[in-house]
């Protein structure tokens, strides 16, 4: 097993270098693949958790077999029972997981055609925002050092943060809504109800994460360092895009956030 994740490895990093862009662009579309399973999976556990009437969804017939009559409520249609124990019963929504596999393929587009926007960016910052890469001895020269490089990754996680996060957040819901087959108001509708939440759940996240990027990971791997955080994040995307309009603030995050 060792060695079948160790080849795995070294084919991996060999592809990285030779064919870095499809390299990444697969990589990307099977995680985002992924990660939609996930969300799915976490929508439908919650959906069939929730707890609804015993009256919700089912008709007269069933409340008649369901629960009988009181003495002082014949005459009364089932859902007139207002006193009834029949309105405060609940039931579990019996729904089983079904996997959307549209809303999948969906998902893996998208990651496919972004990674490539990924790496052009992260060369972007990694020409523009060079690290020091001299380690001085000296006490004073390793301080100045280290703040060199601070102040490089700091540049690149701000630049990164004010101007890659809109825009990128923005291609995702453009790309699935129109993916899903929305028209311009179905946009405008989306990034209504959702953009907000997702910029507010990216500054709480990705900061953190570009730092711990910029900083310890070489260039190669950085694209697939953060695609392999995005298997979360893309959850939390997808978790919202499927969200219904005006009710993103009710439900549960998935993140926990």
């Amino acid at each position: 097993m060792a060695y079948f994740f160790k080849s795995a490895a070294a084919f991996y990093a060999h592809s990285a270098r030779t064919h870095p862009i499809v390299t990444l662009s697969l990589t990307n579309a099977a995680l985002c693949a992924a990660s939609d399973v996930v969300a799915q999976w976490v929508s439908s556990k919650a959906v069939r958790a929730h707890t609804y009437p015993v009256n919700f969804g089912r008709d007269e017939d069933e409340l008649e077999e369901a629960v009988p009559l009181l003495p002082n409520q014949a005459g009364l249609s089932p859902t007139q029972h207002t006193t009834q124990p029949l309105d405060t019963t609940v039931y579990t929504n019996p729904q089983r997981f079904t996997l959307q596999m549209d809303r999948v393929l969906r998902f893996a587009s998208f990651g496919l055609c972004n990674a490539p926007l990924l790496y052009m960016w992260y060369t972007f910052l990694d020409r523009r925002f060079p690290l020091p890469t001299t380690n001085i001895t000296a006490t004073a020269s390793r301080t100045l050092f280290q703040r060199s490089m601070l102040w490089a990754v700091a540049k690149r996680v701000l630049c990164d943060q004010i101007f890659y996060a809109p825009i990128g957040i923005s291609i995702f819901f453009l790309f699935i809504t129109v993916m899903e087959g929305g028209r311009q108001k179905e946009i405008r509708e989306k990034f209504t109800s959702h953009y907000i939440p997702a910029m507010t759940a990216n500054y709480k996240v990705w900061p953190l994460v570009q730092s711990v990027n910029f900083f310890f990971v070489p260039l190669p791997l950085q694209v697939p360092f953060a695609s392999t955080v995005s298997f979360f994040w893309n959850s939390y995307l997808s978790w919202l895009n499927s969200s219904r309009t005006g009710l993103v603030a009710e439900e549960s995050n998935p993140l926990g956030g």
